[in-house]
């Protein structure tokens, strides 16, 4: 039930038959049978006179621009309660220091998991953050030479004014050595961001994922090269720059977000050189 040529009924939520010419389907037998009812309830709604290939082309329902405020307000406000309260952190102790979470939204420094601030250093004056780029996922996708071609390698974007006083542009090469003595060496891309930041895309950089050869031994003792692909490997990988935490002793767990459970993505203190 539910599944099949029959499965939709036409008809509203007050039970009323529907006018079957705006394009809905009655049946269920794919996903686009699904989707296409869903796009067309959008449209329908909106009562903006987008058609659905429209809606898929621009991946929404947008109004003309110049109508986005009314008066100095925006013209689509939230029309309910927004809660800025969270009865979970407010029940919830930090398991490493014993402390209650801050239940409302709050600005926290980004610090070690037994609360060791981490302190600036001007020996390491920029911070290091990291994105992903939107026709890439996490690091994986770097198998994939079709994507790879679309962008052969990243780079250490950093901004005109930063550029400058390090006397590099745009293709010249950095050194970028994190807290913790890791270092890298990336191609600088001159482009506009904040001055102090400099940014490396996730994706690039593998040292592993078949991106060099090794060395292999069959069982008849004869020595072979395993297969590779360089393109794996082009440009520089992130990860290994972004500072540890200084209260785990494993020397491997980089700082991290207590309450979101990600990693700091955008907190890791480095040196940027010309190399």
């Amino acid at each position: 039930p539910g599944v099949g040529d029959n499965a939709f009924e036409l008809k509203d939520t007050d039970g009323n038959d529907i006018d079957a010419n705006k394009g809905w389907t009655t049946s269920l037998t794919n996903a686009w049978d699904w989707w296409k009812n869903v796009l067309i309830n959008l449209k329908e709604e909106s009562g903006l006179p987008s058609s659905i290939d429209e809606i898929l082309a621009k991946g929404g329902v947008f109004e003309d621009s110049g109508s986005e405020y009314d008066g100095e307000y925006m013209a689509h406000r939230y029309g309910k309660i927004v809660h800025f309260y969270s009865d979970v952190l407010a029940t919830t102790k930090d398991p490493m220091t014993g402390n209650a979470f801050t239940p409302t939204a709050t600005y926290e420094a980004v610090k070690g998991v037994k609360g060791t601030a981490i302190t600036t250093d001007s020996s390491y004056p920029y911070t290091l953050i990291t994105y992903k780029k939107v026709f890439h996922a996490q690091a994986r996708t770097a198998v994939n030479p079709w994507l790879m071609m679309l962008q052969p390698e990243n780079f250490v974007e950093i901004s005109a004014n930063d550029a400058a006083s390090l006397g590099v542009e745009t293709g010249d090469l950095v050194k970028i050595t994190s807290k913790d003595g890791t270092t890298s060496i990336g191609k600088v891309k001159v482009t506009k961001i904040r001055d102090g930041v400099i940014a490396i895309t996730h994706s690039y950089g593998h040292w592993e994922m078949a991106s060099k050869p090794h060395q292999i031994t069959k069982l008849n003792g004869k020595k072979v090269k395993s297969g590779y692909d360089k393109t794996r490997g082009a440009g520089i990988a992130a990860s290994p720059l972004m500072m540890l935490d200084p209260d785990d002793s494993s020397g491997y767990v980089c700082l991290q977000d207590k309450v979101g459970g990600s990693a700091s993505f955008y907190d890791s203190p480095v040196k940027v050189e010309k190399v």
